[in-house]
This record gives structure tokens, C-alpha cells and sequence, in this order.
């Protein structure tokens, strides 16, 4: 077919061709793993646009990336690759002209940059930032003990591998830096914090060949056929196979258009949507009673004083918008254990409560909510539940337009809520798959890049509980004296007084400090920084808009193309004394000088923008979405005085550690009696990537020899560790994460000895819930692990001995996964509340929005009503590759300007065709751009009301939507609501061509 540009323009309204450019169906094929003609090599590799890990082959020539194709020997993409993977060689040519390939200073007042030596930007960032932690130790008392400078913040993104996660990570906690986090936590952070909290751990359950094998798949807040093209064709060979697949968006994608039910919900209702079919589980008796009396705290009995009356569980405080949780527990009998009542029939047992709680969303109150059709809403709920019997599996694929509200957190603990009803968790063919939007977030997760965890998802000391190692121990290592339990972070492993807990935290600090961190001293505990608060994203902004946060140091993320009511962030730069760049081209954040209404010679603070390596420039490990761990091997040299953000952080490391104001300073002990050494005679200034993959797995801190795997840690310092999840991924010495075997044993799905998959190489996790108390597969056609009578056999099983003896979901310290979950600060159950900004009032409650929800002080004020913003307003991506190829000179070619998706029926109510200028208003204010007049988007009836939708492209580098959306955050993880908010559409009058 021949198109013109004519006719692509009149097919789509205007070049909004993000559709196309990254369609699942434009795939590029490699038949071989040989580079293309011409080319001197073809280096295997791991495509970073996206958290699907796809094999790629590098062809280069002459020193050059000269084109990218799909790997054929990769069990993900067998060959595939999508129009953005293909598209990313563009970054490593001549012609990428955003690319910054010489480090630039901006002095205090400038209004041009200069451009410095490496060497010269090294002294000068050492000499700001070994000033700024002087001053902010100096505030802290001496008597409390907290190395931490507070003064400073880190903020991270896309386009870091693991060994860089991690060596960051390493390098804030010498420095002391408690103030940092990962722009993953507006992202999908919501969802780690859910299964953490319900299942252990933080990461997705199964694999993306698994999808395959489900016979209902429900997709909510993701649009994969665009946003993960290659973890699509899974979806499609499970349709194949006669899956029935269920689309919730309030869009009609591409994956709506190939599902057989598109249901259509209203922005920030999804909570709502799945109470509904979780109602329709526990009603019609379409739950799995084994499972759940076995495998969930489902039987568990709950305090009597638990309640939940018009919106509020019990506890709540009115004037301080807290909840204080006493009554949110179980009851215990005489031995400390939890009680049960295995039949599910008293009235204070989970399953009943939850029964009652779930019983008001019915079809015809879900559908007055969301809007979706209430015979729709009950065909989908039908074939979804489907999945309670031993004969099917369904699986649950979740995205941003679930986990950016105010209620994320609880959102995705619903739809876990849902699977565990169903006994989908555990078993082939089922389990939760959050789909980030970018590549390196769950390895920036696992390394300890967020705020208040270290590597390992070990939790960061506190300042006002955690004063010694002692302390941190008795708080941090969960208790259980239930037999069923492993309660694998308490358990004793020998019986030596010695629990988990303390193995990962002392080995952590032997990799840390080395021979320095020894028992007489604690193992230099005391010589972490302790986090005064959950520090999160927004927060750095808040905390520099009041003047208490002087430096910023930001890799690979810019905060003004990310963080909603983008103007108050802004205003806080100002404040700032120093910030440096770490990144690939220049973001919009350290040109905030520039921008329009600020006058340079008024800017006092200093800038630094640094040029790093692009990801096919360096060595390292990536970890997709479903936790497999993947070697990339740099295809080319970085371009011009780029570097990796290794090389960077260990050389910025080293300037600080040898300025001679260090050896006179406040508390040098951490940074002058650190182990940190990553450098060889073959890579000269530049740290070596393996030997922190080296320090990340562990070793035997006599011998040198490496870590076969977590379960060699002792207590006692004889093994330093930088991160027990990933110890064994370098197994005695051999890169497990090259391997590149890709058989799987029958058609188990699993592909073992490809790669290295965190924990113990587990593709599967708490596979032993996929079976019953005898150890049989619910389903014998299709299983991950199975008991012969001696041993388990398939995956990896997620905790040992003999099936029925201990119960499957190991981290948590009742052995079951939570329905009811205490640890939730707005409450055990998802309770459904409004946006903050929503065209309705709650009809299921009065407490209207989130009764915890975070915002500034000014949000009350900062609220838009419908009277003046009477539109509801969602954003969505633009497709895979996010800021980085975003950059590229063709993507500004397809997206000059951003823009909105509205309805025929609010096109024609405001005048507005295809093409034409609009502008978009809300509380915070206002962005042009154009629209795109389309049946994508519909408006949604309401009693005697029409609600419209504005669908907003979030693309970067074109100044996005983030400045329309407001600060209201989730309560439990930091997320801030920037799916939906109120909006007014105006038509600009310009002249036309």
C-alpha cells in the first residue's frame, strides 16, 4: 500500500504518528544473528526502551552503529523487534544533534553555557558538594548520630543498568544522602508498594511467555499493543489459544481493539470497576475456597473493633488526617498466633468482612460510577471469574493509568485481591504483571534508588527508631510464631540466633566498608545516613522550594517534563545553590534559566550538565519487568567525553574521597574507609562493570571466591554481599546473566537457563501456591512446579520442603498472602474515593477523596470545580522509548506539538476540527496544542449528565502535560494523580495555511 503524507495526514487528523511509530505491527525481523551487510560485527545486546528486555543484534560499521534488528536466538522476541527498538540507532548518529557530548558549566548569572574538562566539572562538583554536606552535618546534633546530609538531594531515571543503579545507591549511602529517589516512584511504583505489602515480594509474579497459557486476561491502565509491543504478541498467542481478553481504559486503543470486551471507565474509577467484579466473585460463589483457606489470610479473624462506616475505617482522625491502626489486626490466641476459622463462615473472618465491604459495588452502582454499560460490566465479570476453577487461570496486566492516583496503591491491591479470590496467584497462566513505561525501573527498585530502602528492598534506617544496629535489627526483622511460616526475613537458618535479616544487613555493610565494618564496631552501621521521612519525588521540590535542600544531583531524569503543577517546581530551582546533569541530551530542567519570565543575571545557582554514555555505549545488566536479569555488551564507544554514569560516580567518588577538605571535614570516616575499588589497567580512570556485578552478588570475604547464592550469607562478616536478591547471578564466577539457552523443559513457558532471574533464578513466584496442600497443580495440563513424592520438581520452588508442611508465600510473616493488610495507611480494604479534581460527587461514600491522600499546603486552593474545568482529563504515552527517543530528530518531526484526543460531540459543542489549535485550562494553567477530533474518546452519560473526555498525549520534550495535573498523592507511595483532573478546552483562533 502507497500512502502519501496528504493522506496520512487526513487519516489520523495531524501528525500524530506515535500510533505508528510504535505499532506492534511494524516488527523488523533478523534471521540470523550476523550483522546487517557491510558491517564488521553484530553484538548482541538488551533493548532499554521498554521493560520487556527483547534480544537485539548491533550491527556496526566503521566504528558505528549502523542498524538494529531483532535477536532470533531470544526466547522473547524470537527475531521481532518493534518500530521504536528499530528506530533507537538513530541515537548513535552524526545527525542526533540533541545529542551533548562535552561536559558544560553554567556560573551563577550566566545566560550561556561554557564548556569545562571532566576533570575541571569533577573539582568544582566535589569542591559544592563537599561544602554542602559540611554545613548540613554541622546542624545535626552530635548525640543522635545520623551521618546524613540533608542539605542534599539525588533524583534518578531511565537509562541506568544495574551495576550503575547500584553503585549510586552505594554512593549516596557514604555520602549520606537520605534524600533521594527514582522518577519510577510517579510511575509504577504503586504497584511495588501492593505486592510487596500483600505478596512478598516487589516485582512481577510471572513471565511474559506466560500470558500464553491464560485463558482470561484482564488488561487495566495499560495499552500494551503500543507501550510494549513485544510483551503484546504473548497477549495475541494467548487469543490464539482462545484466551478471552478484557480491555478497562477510558480509550479505545489499540489493545481495546483487539480484545473482546473493551470497557470503557471512567479516569480514576478502576477501583471501583474491580471492587464490582470482586463482588461478583464472592456472590456468585466463583472463588477458590481450598486456595484461599490454605494460601490467604482469607479464614484469619480480625479485631472486633474493626470497622468501616461512610468512607472511614475505625481509627481515623479527622484533624490530623491520620488513621491510627489498632484495630486493624488480627486476633491472637495464647501462642501468638493468628486465629482461624477454616470453613470462612464466622462473621469476623477476612473472607466475610471483605464479603460484606465488597457487597455495595454492585453492577448497577459500578456502572453509575464508572460509566461503563452495567450488561457489559456483567459479561466481563463473568468471563473473567471464570478463572476460580482448577481448569483455568486468568492473568491481570496493569499500567500507569491504574497506579497514577491518589488511590493507586489501593487499586492495584484490588486487583490482587481479585486473583487471590480466583487462586490465581502462583499458578502458570495467571499472577499480576505491572507494566512500567520505560526500561531500568524495577533494577533502579531492586538496587535501593528509592526512597527508603536499600539494595535488596532491605528498609533504610530511620532516624527517630534506628539509632544502632541493635535497634534496627529488633525493628526490621519480622516475627511469627506460626509453624506454617517460613517468615523467610525472621527465619534462623541453622538455628543461630542469627535470622535473615541480619545476614543481608551485615553482608550488605561488609560490602560497603570491607575490612573496616567489623562485629566490635557494629559493622559500621552507624556510619549509614538515617532517613528522617519517606522522601519522596515531589517532595525534593517542596523541600527546595521552603530552601532546605541546596544541591541537586539528578542522573537520566528531568522533574519539569515529569512532576504535575510543573510551575511550583520551577519556582523551587531558584533556590537551589548547585545542580548537576547527568544525562544524554539536554533536558528541560537545567536550561530552567532560559525559560521564558526569568531573567539569567537573577539565577544565582550553579548548573552542570554532564554528557553520559547512551545504553548501547556500555557494559551492564538490565532487569525487565518479569525479573530476568540480562548482560548488554557496549556495541561502540561512547560519542566524544561521554561517559557511563559508572565511570562518573566512581570518579566523582574519588575526587571527593582525595580533596584534602575531606581529611579535615565533618565525618570522614565513610567516604575515606569505604571499600570501593572497580578499576583495572585495561579501563584506565574508568570502573570496570563486572567487578561491581562481583560486589552486587557477593564473596567470601577470606577467600575472594564468589557467592554460589544467597543462601551461603553468614551474620558474622565472613560474606560481604551488595544485594541478597541478586547473589547467584554471578554465580561461582560464571555471568549467569549471559547464558543463552533457550530451551524450555516441555511447554512449561519458563525458559531457565536463559539468563538469571531474581530470586534463586525463579521464574515464577510463589509457585507453590500453583499447587494444592498435596503438592498436585491445580491443573496437571499446565504447571511450574510439582512434588514427585521426594523432591519438587520444574521452577525453582519458592520455599523448601514437603508441600503442606510451610506455608508458599515466604516474606510475609504469616505465610499467606493478605487480603486484609494492615500495612496499608489508608486501609486493610480498597475502598473506592473520587479524584481530587473529579466531575462527580462519590456515591459510596462522603469522604469524597482519599481521607490521607498527600498534597502541598496550597492544594485546598489549588482544586479546580467543574463549574469553571468541567471536562475530565487523562493523559497517555506516546509509545515505548520515552525521553530518549523522544529526542530524536524524526519524533519532533511527528510530534512538533503535543497533542489532545476529544470527541466528535465536544468537537462540534466548541467548533473544533482535526488539526486546529486548542488551548488546555486548568486550576494550575494552561497549554496549547492541537486536537484530534476522534472516536477514540467518547463522553459518558450520568444521570442528566454528559461528562466529556480530554485525552492528553504525555510526550516529552514537547512541553507535556504535567504542569496541567495537580499534587494530590497516594498516602502509601508518594504517586501523585496526574491520570485525572478537570479541564477546560478552548479553541485558539489562528491563522491557517
Amino acid at each position: 500500500m502507497t500512502i502519501t503524507r496528504r493522506d496520512f495526514l487526513k487519516i489520523t487528523g495531524l501528525a500524530s504518528t506515535a500510533a505508528l511509530f510504535g505499532s506492534p505491527l511494524l516488527f523488523t525481523r533478523c534471521t540470523g544473528k550476523k550483522g546487517r551487510s557491510g558491517s564488521s560485527s553484530g553484538t548482541s545486546g538488551i533493548c532499554p526502551l521498554c521493560s520487556a528486555g527483547c534480544g537485539i543484534v548491533v550491527s556496526v560499521k566503521d566504528g558505528r552503529i549502523s542498524g538494529i534488528d531483532g535477536d532470533p536466538e531470544h526466547p522473547l522476541n524470537r527475531g521481532m523487534l518493534c518500530a521504536a527498538g528499530s528506530s533507537m540507532s538513530g541515537l548513535y548518529q552524526p545527525s542526533f544533534t540533541a545529542r551533548i557530548t562535552r561536559p558544560l558549566y553554567r556560573k551563577p548569572g550566566a545566560d550561556a553555557w561554557e564548556e569545562i574538562t571532566w576533570d575541571e566539572a569533577l573539582k568544582k562538583i566535589a569542591d559544592r558538594f563537599i561544602k554542602t554536606r559540611e554545613l548540613s552535618l554541622q546542624k545535626i546534633k552530635k548525640d543522635q548520630a545520623v551521618p546524613a546530609s540533608m542539605d542534599i538531594a539525588l533524583l534518578t531515571g531511565e537509562g541506568l543498568n544495574n551495576e550503575e543503579s547500584y553503585l549510586i545507591s552505594k554512593f549516596a549511602a557514604l555520602t549520606g544522602i537520605s534524600r533521594r529517589d527514582h522518577e519510577g516512584r510517579l510511575d509504577d511504583f504503586p504497584s511495588k508498594t501492593a505486592l510487596m505489602n500483600s505478596l512478598g515480594y516487589g516485582g512481577m509474579t510471572n513471565t511474559w511467555h506466560d500470558i500464553s497459557r491464560s485463558n482470561a486476561l484482564l488488561i487495566i491502565g495499560s495499552n500494551p499493543a503500543l507501550n510494549h509491543p513485544m510483551a503484546m504478541r504473548h497477549i495475541m498467542a494467548a487469543k490464539e489459544k482462545g484466551c478471552k481478553i478484557i480491555c478497562a481504559d477510558p480509550r479505545f486503543t489499540g489493545t481495546a481493539a483487539v480484545s473482546d470486551y473493551h470497557i470503557p471507565i471512567r479516569p480514576g474509577t478502576d477501583t471501583a470497576f474491580i471492587l464490582g467484579i470482586i463482588n461478583h466473585a464472592l456472590g456468585s460463589g466463583r472463588v477458590n475456597r481450598e486456595y484461599l483457606a490454605n494460601y490467604t489470610n482469607a479464614p484469619y479473624l480480625v479485631n472486633s473493633g474493626f470497622s468501616l462506616k461512610d468512607g472511614l475505617f475505625s481509627g481515623y482522625n479527622r484533624e490530623d488526617r491520620e488513621y491510627d491502626s489498632t484495630t486493624w489486626s488480627y486476633v491472637i490466641d495464647a501462642k501468638g498466633i493468628p486465629r482461624k476459622d477454616r470453613a470462612m463462615n464466622g462473621p469476623d473472618t477476612v473472607y466475610q468482612l471483605l464479603k460484606k465491604h465488597a457487597a455495595r459495588y454492585t453492577p448497577d452502582r459500578v456502572s453509575e460510577i464508572t460509566g461503563c454499560p452495567r450488561d457489559l460490566f456483567i459479561s466481563a465479570a463473568e468471563v473473567f471469574t471464570s478463572t476460580f476453577s482448577n481448569e483455568n487461570s486468568g492473568a491481570v496486566v496493569c499500567g500507569r493509568g491504574i497506579f497514577q492516583h491518589s488511590t493507586g496503591t489501593q487499586g492495584t491491591r484490588a486487583l490482587i485481591i481479585l486473583q487471590l479470590l480466583l487462586g490465581n496467584i502462583g499458578r502458570p497462566g495467571g499472577g499480576i504483571s505491572p507494566l512500567p513505561s520505560g526500561g531500568g525501573g524495577q533494577g533502579a527498585f531492586d538496587q535501593g534508588l528509592y526512597s527508603g530502602i536499600l539494595p535488596g528492598c532491605l528498609q533504610a534506617p530511620d532516624i527517630y527508631s534506628d539509632s544502632n544496629l541493635t535497634a534496627y535489627l529488633k525493628n526490621r526483622t519480622p516475627k511469627s510464631n506460626d509453624p506454617m511460616s517460613i517468615n523467610w526475613l525472621g527465619a534462623d537458618p541453622g538455628g543461630k540466633g542469627a535470622p535473615n535479616t541480619r545476614r543481608y544487613i551485615v553482608s550488605l555493610l561488609k560490602a560497603w566498608f570491607g575490612g573496616n565494618a567489623t562485629a566490635g564496631n557494629n559493622f559500621c552501621y552507624d556510619w549509614l545516613p538515617k532517613r528522617d521521612d519517606s522522601f519522596t519525588y515531589p517532595a525534593v521540590f517542596r523541600e527546595a522550594q521552603m530552601g532546605s535542600i541546596k544541591g541537586l544531583m539528578l542522573f537520566h531524569t528531568d522533574p519539569l517534563a515529569l512532576l504535575p503543577n510543573q510551575g511550583k517546581a520551577l519556582d523551587s530551582l531558584k533556590n537551589l545553590e548547585w545542580l548537576v546533569c547527568a544525562d544524554t541530551s539536554e533536558p528541560e530542567i537545567s536550561s530552567f534559566w532560559k525559560r521564558d519570565g526569568i531573567h539569567p543575571k537573577d539565577v544565582k545557582t550553579e548548573v552542570f550538565l554532564l554528557p553520559m554514555a547512551l545504553p548501547l555505549e556500555k557494559d551492564g545488566s538490565l532487569t525487565d519487568a518479569a525479573r530476568t536479569v540480562q548482560w548488554s555488551s557496549g556495541a561502540v564507544s561512547p560519542a566524544g567525553m561521554a561517559i557511563s554514569a559508572l565511570e562518573y560516580v566512581d570518579r566523582l567518588f574519588m575526587h571527593i574521597r582525595k580533596n584534602p577538605a575531606m581529611n579535615t571535614g565533618e565525618f570522614p570516616e565513610p567516604i575515606a574507609r569505604a571499600e570501593w575499588n572497580y578499576r583495572d589497567a585495561s579501563r584506565g580512570e574508568g570502573a570496570n562493570p563486572l567487578a561491581v556485578a562481583r560486589e552486587i552478588n557477593g564473596y567470601f570475604t577470606g577467600s575472594g571466591k564468589f557467592l554460589g547464592g544467597f543462601n551461603s550469607l553468614e551474620p558474622d562478616g565472613t560474606t560481604a554481599c551488595g544485594n541478597w536478591l541478586y547473589s547467584g547471578c554471578m554465580a561461582s564466577g560464571e555471568n549467569m546473566m549471559t547464558r543463552r539457552d533457550s530451551r524450555q523443559p516441555g511447554s512449561s513457558g519458563i525458559f531457565p537457563g536463559w539468563a538469571w532471574s531474581w530470586p534463586q533464578n525463579r521464574r515464577i513466584l510463589y509457585n507453590r501456591a500453583g499447587t494444592d496442600v498435596k503438592g498436585e497443580p491445580w491443573d496437571k495440563k499446565k504447571y511450574s512446579v510439582n512434588w514427585d513424592g521426594k523432591n519438587w520438581t520444574g521452577d525453582v520452588p519458592d520455599g523448601d520442603g514437603e508441600p503442606g508442611v510451610k506455608n508458599p508465600f515466604i516474606m510475609l510473616d504469616e505465610g499467606v498472602a493478605r487480603i486484609f493488610c494492615s500495612a496499608m495507611g489508608d486501609g486493610p480494604f480498597p475502598e473506592y474515593y473520587e479524584p481530587m479534581e473529579g466531575p462527580l460527587k462519590n456515591i459510596m461514600n462522603s469522604a469524597g477523596f482519599n481521607p490521607i491522600g498527600v498534597a502541598a499546603k496550597e492544594m485546598k486552593n489549588s482544586a479546580g470545580s467543574t463549574e469553571k474545568f468541567p471536562h475530565a482529563a487523562t493523559t497517555f504515552s506516546s509509545g515505548p522509548g520515552g525521553k530518549l527517543l523522544n529526542s530524536l530528530q524524526r519524533a519532533r518531526e511527528m510530534f512538533p506539538l503535543i497533542y489532545c484526543e476529544i470527541s466528535p460531540g465536544l468537537a462540534a459543542m466548541k467548533g473544533i476540527e482535526s488539526g486546529d489549535m486548542v488551548k488546555i485550562i486548568s486550576r494550575r494553567g494552561a497549554i496549547s496544542m492541537r486536537a484530534l477530533v476522534t472516536a477514540r474518546v467518547f463522553p459518558w452519560e450520568y444521570r442528566d449528565r454528559k461528562i466529556e473526555l480530554v485525552a492528553i498525549v504525555d510526550f516529552c520534550n514537547t512541553g507535556g502535560p504535567s504542569g496541567l495535573a495537580h499534587i494530590f498523592t497516594d498516602p502509601v507511595s508518594g504517586a501523585p494523580e496526574s491520570k485525572a483532573f478537570l479541564v477546560n478546552v478552548e479553541k485558539v483562533r489562528e491563522r491557517r495555511v
